[in-house]
């Protein structure tokens, strides 16, 4: 199959009104069996993924995407994404008025969670200009309106959102491989360019899902069914950790002070794993307001406890692609809660000779941001993320199809996020 067939089968594909997740398995299966019978090659890992257009993914147009604006406050946009249960919004700018294109309204991606945890750093400063000391965690902000009250396009260098470098829908699988892994992106925006408006987003989770979908084509195999400890995830330095009997605030403090999205905890006398503290179990302390005023006195064991307790509660059924595929490219995609994510108190983890396509079906399962390596004596030899997975499948080049360029929108977008381009990656100031 040459690429004006494949050219040819995906524009058949898109305009199929059959089921999109029986469309996506056969696409998939098609092209599977194609390079599966030309073999491997120097270059198959490119020409395969560039072959893949998002359009034919199921789910890409699942729901709508809430977005934020400059002007608003950080109380208001933490409550907001907090009731709506998402994990990211990108920031919106009034467009010029000849133009109505998402590329000139968005300027970036802003996450729930460090907003969460700037407000708790803050507002640990500011204790003793607190009334109260022992409310919820909005009634503090709206104690101290300098926190609550800030405005969100004044706050770009100390919250982490990335620039907005978006893909439309027709971009290929390699586009946003590239981007997720060069760049450092936890999510890269999806448009639709029809109507110039973000349709969803393409996530790591997302991203490591689909090559899963690759297994059995040589060039994958090659990779993925190398043992973790060909990658020297375990020669990279001590993890960093906490213990069972530190505070909830400790754990807090830690995650934005590393800027990492998950920690994980060991118990203080044999220092074996007991759970894992994640970014996005911030959430817990503006679901339950005792766990917020209880932070300093509140271990991490005792926290484990109680999230082992805690119903997914307030969750909506299961979507059929989502139960089937698990490749969440909607706005659904970046949601704070889920019924496929562990709870603290399992952390995901793999041996040293597992294999990397091991690994990757266990964070796609869990929907975890990273996975443990134990070693012989249960011990927390490394960890590895999502983006550790993704790099490995990534060719080297930035070249295809200009990624990487900053002409243009890219270069503004870079200057409003503070950022720029050094050696081929994106590098924040903040």
């Amino acid at each position: 199959m040459d690429r004006r067939d494949l050219e040819s089968f995906m524009k058949k594909t898109e305009e199929r009104n059959s089921d999109e997740e029986d469309g996506f398995k056969e696409n998939f299966e098609k092209i599977h069996n194609n390079y599966e019978k030309q073999g491997a090659t120097d270059n198959a890992i490119q020409l395969f993924l560039d072959h893949i257009p998002l359009y034919v993914i199921p789910g890409i147009h699942n729901s709508s995407v809430p977005e934020l604006r400059p002007e608003d406050c950080v109380r208001d946009a933490i409550a907001s994404m907090h009731e709506r249960c998402i994990l990211g919004a990108p920031i919106g700018v009034d467009a010029d008025s000849s133009t109505e294109n998402s590329m000139d309204r968005d300027i970036g991606l802003i996450e729930f969670s460090s907003m969460v945890l700037w407000a708790i750093e803050e507002v640990e400063k500011a204790e003793s200009e607190l009334c109260s000391k022992s409310g919820s965690f909005f009634s503090m902000l709206d104690q101290l309106p300098n926190i609550g009250r800030a405005k969100i396009g004044e706050l770009a260098r100390t919250f982490r959102w990335g620039p907005f470098l978006p893909v439309q829908l027709s971009d290929s699988l390699l586009h946003v491989l590239l981007l997720l892994s060069k760049h450092r992106l936890k999510a890269a925006p999806v448009i639709d360019r029809s109507d110039s408006r973000i349709v969803g987003f393409v996530t790591q989770h997302a991203a490591v899902q689909l090559l899963l979908h690759c297994s059995g084509l040589e060039w994958f195999d090659s990779i993925a069914n190398k043992p973790l400890s060909d990658f020297g995830y375990e020669k990279r330095g001590p993890v960093i950790h906490l213990h069972g009997d530190q505070s909830v605030a400790e754990g807090l403090h830690c995650l934005w002070k590393n800027r990492i999205g998950g920690i994980p905890i060991l118990d203080s006398k044999t220092e074996r794993l007991i759970g894992n503290f994640r970014s996005t179990d911030v959430r817990l302390l503006l679901d339950n307001d005792d766990i917020f005023k209880n932070r300093k006195k509140l271990t991490m064991e005792e926290f484990i406890n109680f999230d082992a307790r805690n119903e997914n509660s307030g969750l909506a059924p299961l979507d059929p692609i989502e139960r089937e595929l698990g490749a969440l490219f909607s706005a659904g995609a970046l949601r704070i809660k889920s019924h496929f994510l562990t709870k603290m108190g399992n952390p995901v983890t793999n041996r040293l000779s597992d294999t990397l396509k091991q690994a990757m079906e266990k964070v796609a399962e869990s929907k975890n941001d990273c996975l443990f390596i134990m070693n012989d004596g249960q011990r927390v030899v490394g960890m590895v993320t999502l983006r550790d997975m993704i790099v490995q499948f990534s060719p080297p080049s930035l070249e295809s199809k200009g990624v990487g360029g900053v002409a243009g929108f890219f270069e503004t977008a870079f200057q409003q996020s503070d950022c720029t381009i050094e050696n081929g990656s994106i590098v924040c100031d903040h």
